[in-house]
């Protein structure tokens, strides 16, 4: 099970159940840091053991005590522990049953164990107990939004966001519920007042570029993720997506600048070279490709995926001899891996070394037997080879195949 994250939106509820000046740090214990590297799963246990040692130190009825019970269910929440959580929290029910905290808290981690119908009706209590707290009614709507129900969800987060007007989060996911009903105008409206409440705020910039490059203003969408770049100069992940743009833009120079950015800054990150290395074929700088390749390739030489791109961008390169070792050594990786045979084949027919590409295209039908680009190019080697008839039923195999990809591909989506 998942670690499990809880909000921290949640830890108001409680203290304000508990009375001013109470102090609530869901998973957090007063204990002093260590001074040792812990793991968050480390941290987690020694925090989870020194409240067990609070619980059984102070009696039931106590501030304490039940303080100690709820931040523990959270730890345990964190931890994925849930049933051990559910029954912390039934506890923390116990002892406040009027305090909309322990309802909260169940709910989520009712959410977390596919109970959604149980975490609604928690939710619904602890709004029923704290109805002018924001927090259950944007628990509600993640719950609501998840089950597909829209509208109501919506309505949640209007509640929340009418209650706590300064949370840019609650912007960003309504924003989010609105982009799904497909009204685009209403989502940026929300990705706009996130930025105004919190500038700094890195998930709205992310959520409205993603919209934006679906309306295809592009230049939008570069403004956002150049701003993302801002905020966070050495996340490699910035200038990842602000390449991904610049390629969908067309502009493969600038994409392979940021790329070699992020390179810079995680110059162990195996993807970034292959993602560099598609960019330089897409610009048929194919010896530049063929090196960001060898180098994905030196760090998981066991990867028969690397040695085929490499293949592939040595064969445009003209290497063609190169290329078919390359696919041969991804084929002894794994005697399944179709797409060696594919790309051998290819080189095998522009070589026309025909019972060859025949034989690696027969292959990769076997491996791959609803793919169409193996029957047309088999067919294009028996009509090279003079079979007629065996080209006839591998092209109209491939027309027949690709219909039926194009009508996956056109059906409209299932319902929510």
């Amino acid at each position: 099970m998942a670690a499990y994250h809880f909000p921290v939106i949640v830890a108001a509820l409680i203290a304000t159940a508990l009375g001013a000046g109470a102090e609530i740090a869901c998973g957090q214990s007063d204990e002093a840091p260590t001074d040792r590297a812990e793991t968050p799963r480390q941290q987690l246990d020694r925090q989870i053991a020194e409240y067990s040692r609070t619980i059984r130190r102070f009696p039931p009825r106590t501030h304490t005590h039940f303080t100690a019970r709820y931040n523990r269910a959270c730890a345990l929440l964190e931890r994925g522990d849930l049933d051990k959580a559910l029954s912390d929290f039934n506890a923390v029910i116990r002892l406040r049953p009027k305090a909309a905290a322990g309802y909260l808290g169940r709910g989520q981690a009712h959410l977390a164990a596919g109970q959604r119908d149980k975490a609604v009706a928690d939710y619904t209590k602890a709004i029923g107990l704290a109805p002018a707290d924001p927090a259950p009614y944007a628990a509600r709507a993640r719950a609501l939004g998840q089950a597909g129900q829209l509208d109501k969800a919506l309505a949640d987060y209007d509640a929340a966001v009418t209650r706590k007007p300064d949370d840019a989060e609650l912007y960003v996911s309504r924003a989010a519920l609105h982009a799904r009903r497909g009204s685009a105008p209403k989502a940026l409206a929300d990705y706009d007042r996130a930025i105004q409440v919190n500038p700094s705020l890195v998930i709205a910039y992310q959520n409205r570029a993603a919209l934006l490059a679906k309306l295809g203003k592009h230049m939008a969408v570069m403004a956002d993720l150049t701003a993302l770049i801002r905020l966070d100069p050495d996340s490699p992940g910035a200038y990842v997506r602000r390449a991904e743009a610049w390629q969908l833009q067309g502009d493969l120079t600038k994409a392979a600048a940021d790329y070699t950015k992020a390179i810079e800054l995680a110059p162990k990150d195996r993807s970034l070279y292959v993602a560099r290395a598609r960019t330089y074929c897409r610009a048929r700088r194919y010896a530049d490709a063929v090196a960001d390749f060898t180098f994905a390739v030196q760090l998981n030489p066991k990867d028969p995926a690397a040695l085929c791109e490499r293949a592939g961008a040595l064969a445009r390169g003209g290497k063609a001899d190169r290329a078919i070792s390359d696919y041969t050594a991804a084929i002894l990786l794994d005697a399944k891996c179709a797409e060696a045979y594919f790309g051998r084949a290819g080189v095998f027919a522009r070589r026309n070394e025909t019972p060859r590409a025949l034989s690696d295209y027969t292959r990769y039908i076997t491996l791959r037997p609803n793919d169409w680009r193996g029957y047309l190019e088999r067919a294009s080697i028996h009509k090279t080879m003079g079979k007629a008839a065996l080209a006839e039923a591998d092209a109209a195999a491939a027309v027949k195949l690709r219909r039926a990809a194009r009508r996956r591909t056109t059906a409209p989506a299932p319902a929510p």
